[in-house]
Protein backbone atom coordinates (compact mmCIF):
# COMPACT_ATOMS: atom_id res chain seq x y z
CA UNK A 1 0.00 0.00 0.00
CA UNK A 2 1.21 3.39 -1.27
CA UNK A 3 0.15 6.51 0.68
CA UNK A 4 -1.78 8.73 -1.46
CA UNK A 5 -1.18 12.52 -1.34
CA UNK A 6 -4.04 13.24 1.71
CA UNK A 7 -2.58 10.42 3.50
CA UNK A 8 1.25 11.90 3.55
CA UNK A 9 0.20 14.89 4.42
CA UNK A 10 -1.22 14.04 7.21
CA UNK A 11 1.34 11.82 8.79
CA UNK A 12 2.09 14.13 11.58
CA UNK A 13 0.31 15.42 14.46
CA UNK A 14 -2.54 13.81 12.90
CA UNK A 15 -1.69 10.48 12.60
CA UNK A 16 -0.12 10.42 16.30
CA UNK A 17 -3.99 8.52 17.39
CA UNK A 18 -3.08 5.70 15.56
CA UNK A 19 -0.17 4.81 16.55
CA UNK A 20 0.20 1.18 18.04
CA UNK A 21 2.78 0.63 20.82
CA UNK A 22 4.43 -1.98 18.25
CA UNK A 23 5.51 0.67 16.21
CA UNK A 24 4.44 3.74 17.85
CA UNK A 25 7.28 5.94 18.36
CA UNK A 26 6.31 9.89 17.12
CA UNK A 27 8.43 11.60 14.31
CA UNK A 28 8.42 14.99 13.18
CA UNK A 29 6.27 16.08 10.58
CA UNK A 30 8.80 17.26 7.66
CA UNK A 31 10.92 14.19 8.39
CA UNK A 32 7.84 11.74 7.64
CA UNK A 33 6.34 13.74 4.35
CA UNK A 34 10.36 13.59 3.35
CA UNK A 35 9.95 9.91 3.56
CA UNK A 36 6.53 9.84 2.49
CA UNK A 37 7.26 11.67 -1.33
CA UNK A 38 10.52 9.28 -0.86
CA UNK A 39 8.40 5.90 -1.08
CA UNK A 40 9.03 4.41 -4.23
CA UNK A 41 12.60 5.50 -4.25
CA UNK A 42 13.30 3.54 -1.01
CA UNK A 43 11.69 0.95 -1.24
CA UNK A 44 13.53 0.41 -5.07
CA UNK A 45 16.75 0.84 -2.67
CA UNK A 46 15.81 -1.19 0.20
CA UNK A 47 14.92 -3.92 -2.51
CA UNK A 48 18.74 -3.53 -3.90
CA UNK A 49 19.97 -3.47 -0.69
CA UNK A 50 18.51 -7.01 0.60
CA UNK A 51 19.51 -8.05 -3.10
CA UNK A 52 23.37 -7.89 -2.28
CA UNK A 53 23.31 -10.49 -0.06
CA UNK A 54 22.98 -13.24 -2.94
CA UNK A 55 25.64 -14.32 -5.42
CA UNK A 56 25.69 -12.01 -8.48
CA UNK A 57 23.55 -14.57 -10.82
CA UNK A 58 21.11 -15.54 -8.15
CA UNK A 59 20.88 -11.27 -7.37
CA UNK A 60 20.02 -10.55 -11.06
CA UNK A 61 17.45 -13.39 -11.36
CA UNK A 62 15.34 -12.57 -8.05
CA UNK A 63 15.75 -8.64 -9.34
CA UNK A 64 14.35 -9.64 -13.20
CA UNK A 65 12.47 -12.49 -13.11
CA UNK A 66 8.76 -11.60 -12.97
CA UNK A 67 6.79 -14.72 -12.63
CA UNK A 68 5.75 -15.44 -8.89
CA UNK A 69 5.99 -19.09 -9.24
CA UNK A 70 9.62 -18.92 -10.50
CA UNK A 71 10.69 -16.42 -8.71
CA UNK A 72 8.23 -16.53 -5.39
CA UNK A 73 11.65 -14.81 -3.35
CA UNK A 74 11.81 -11.32 -5.45
CA UNK A 75 7.93 -11.40 -5.88
CA UNK A 76 7.54 -11.69 -2.47
CA UNK A 77 9.98 -8.85 -1.17
CA UNK A 78 8.63 -6.66 -4.15
CA UNK A 79 4.87 -7.13 -2.76
CA UNK A 80 5.43 -6.75 0.63
CA UNK A 81 8.46 -4.21 1.27
CA UNK A 82 6.07 -1.09 0.26
CA UNK A 83 3.29 -2.67 2.96
CA UNK A 84 6.25 -2.40 5.79
CA UNK A 85 7.68 0.87 4.70
CA UNK A 86 4.01 2.42 4.93
CA UNK A 87 3.44 0.90 8.51
CA UNK A 88 7.06 2.46 9.49
CA UNK A 89 5.55 5.76 8.40
CA UNK A 90 2.29 5.42 9.96
CA UNK A 91 3.80 4.15 12.95
CA UNK A 92 1.18 1.24 12.99
CA UNK A 93 1.08 -2.52 12.73
CA UNK A 94 -1.77 -3.38 10.29
CA UNK A 95 -3.01 -6.40 9.94
CA UNK A 96 -1.60 -5.86 6.00
CA UNK A 97 1.80 -4.96 7.28
CA UNK A 98 1.66 -8.54 9.38
CA UNK A 99 0.70 -10.04 6.51
CA UNK A 100 3.56 -8.69 4.47
CA UNK A 101 6.36 -9.45 7.46
CA UNK A 102 4.66 -12.90 7.20
CA UNK A 103 5.11 -13.59 3.87
CA UNK A 104 8.46 -12.25 3.46
CA UNK A 105 9.74 -14.08 6.56
CA UNK A 106 8.09 -17.56 5.84
CA UNK A 107 9.91 -17.40 2.12
CA UNK A 108 13.62 -16.33 4.01
CA UNK A 109 12.87 -18.97 6.91
CA UNK A 110 13.36 -22.27 4.58
CA UNK A 111 16.02 -20.19 3.34
CA UNK A 112 19.95 -20.94 4.92
CA UNK A 113 19.28 -17.77 6.76
CA UNK A 114 20.31 -17.52 10.59
CA UNK A 115 17.69 -15.77 12.67
CA UNK A 116 19.99 -12.52 12.96
CA UNK A 117 20.44 -12.91 9.15
CA UNK A 118 17.02 -13.60 8.31
CA UNK A 119 15.62 -9.98 10.12
CA UNK A 120 18.67 -8.01 8.96
CA UNK A 121 17.18 -6.86 5.60
CA UNK A 122 14.79 -4.90 8.37
CA UNK A 123 17.73 -2.53 9.23
CA UNK A 124 19.03 -1.67 5.76
CA UNK A 125 16.67 0.94 5.78
CA UNK A 126 18.39 2.94 8.27
CA UNK A 127 21.25 3.35 5.86
CA UNK A 128 18.79 4.28 2.77
CA UNK A 129 17.54 6.72 4.87
CA UNK A 130 20.49 8.50 6.74
CA UNK A 131 22.00 8.29 2.61
CA UNK A 132 18.99 9.71 1.27
CA UNK A 133 18.26 12.78 4.05
CA UNK A 134 22.09 13.52 3.19
CA UNK A 135 21.40 15.52 0.34
CA UNK A 136 17.97 17.03 1.76
CA UNK A 137 18.58 20.47 3.34
CA UNK A 138 15.19 21.50 4.57
CA UNK A 139 15.81 19.01 7.08
CA UNK A 140 18.14 19.23 10.46
CA UNK A 141 20.63 16.35 9.91
CA UNK A 142 21.30 15.74 13.49
CA UNK A 143 21.34 12.25 14.75
CA UNK A 144 18.17 12.75 16.71
CA UNK A 145 16.06 13.81 13.87
CA UNK A 146 16.03 9.77 12.46
CA UNK A 147 16.23 8.55 15.77
CA UNK A 148 12.15 7.81 16.28
CA UNK A 149 11.99 6.52 12.81
CA UNK A 150 14.71 4.37 13.44
CA UNK A 151 13.03 3.18 16.68
CA UNK A 152 10.29 1.93 14.61
CA UNK A 153 12.53 -0.23 12.00
CA UNK A 154 13.83 -1.45 15.79
CA UNK A 155 9.83 -2.13 16.64
CA UNK A 156 9.09 -4.02 13.01
CA UNK A 157 12.98 -6.05 13.41
CA UNK A 158 12.01 -7.69 16.78
CA UNK A 159 8.06 -8.56 15.26
CA UNK A 160 9.69 -10.33 11.98
CA UNK A 161 12.25 -12.03 14.89
CA UNK A 162 9.34 -13.28 16.65
CA UNK A 163 7.93 -14.55 13.53
CA UNK A 164 11.12 -16.74 12.32
CA UNK A 165 11.39 -18.07 15.41
CA UNK A 166 7.50 -19.52 15.04
CA UNK A 167 8.03 -20.26 11.39
CA UNK A 168 11.40 -22.39 12.38
CA UNK A 169 9.61 -24.31 15.03
CA UNK A 170 6.90 -24.78 12.79
CA UNK A 171 9.23 -26.32 9.72
CA UNK A 172 11.13 -28.23 13.16
CA UNK A 173 7.39 -29.98 14.05
CA UNK A 174 6.87 -31.14 10.45
CA UNK A 175 10.07 -32.66 9.97
CA UNK A 176 9.90 -34.31 13.39
CA UNK A 177 6.13 -35.68 12.23
CA UNK A 178 7.85 -36.88 9.19
CA UNK A 179 10.58 -39.01 10.60
CA UNK A 180 8.14 -40.24 13.37
CA UNK A 181 5.53 -41.67 10.37
CA UNK A 182 8.36 -43.04 8.22
CA UNK A 183 9.84 -44.96 11.51
CA UNK A 184 6.34 -46.36 12.23
CA UNK A 185 5.55 -47.61 8.88
CA UNK A 186 8.92 -48.87 9.30
CA UNK A 187 7.87 -50.90 12.33
CA UNK A 188 4.46 -51.77 10.57
CA UNK A 189 6.42 -53.15 8.00
CA UNK A 190 8.97 -54.77 10.07
CA UNK A 191 6.26 -56.41 12.12
CA UNK A 192 4.76 -57.95 9.06
CA UNK A 193 7.23 -58.87 6.52
CA UNK A 194 4.91 -61.53 4.68
CA UNK A 195 2.39 -58.46 3.99
CA UNK A 196 5.80 -56.30 2.95
CA UNK A 197 6.20 -58.61 0.77
CA UNK A 198 2.53 -58.38 -1.31
CA UNK A 199 2.44 -54.98 -1.11
CA UNK A 200 6.04 -55.05 -3.14
CA UNK A 201 4.47 -57.31 -5.38
CA UNK A 202 1.60 -55.38 -6.18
Amino acid sequence: MKLDREEAGNLGGGAQGLLEPELGFPCRDLLLDFLARKQDAMCRLWLERILQGYAKSTSRFLAQEQDRFRNPVGYTLKENLPELYTALLLGRASDECKRALDAIIRVRAVQDFSASQAVSFIFHLKDIARQELAGEKRIDRDDSVLAAFERRIDALALLAFDLFVRCRERISEIKTNDVRRRAYVEQRLAANPARDARNRSE
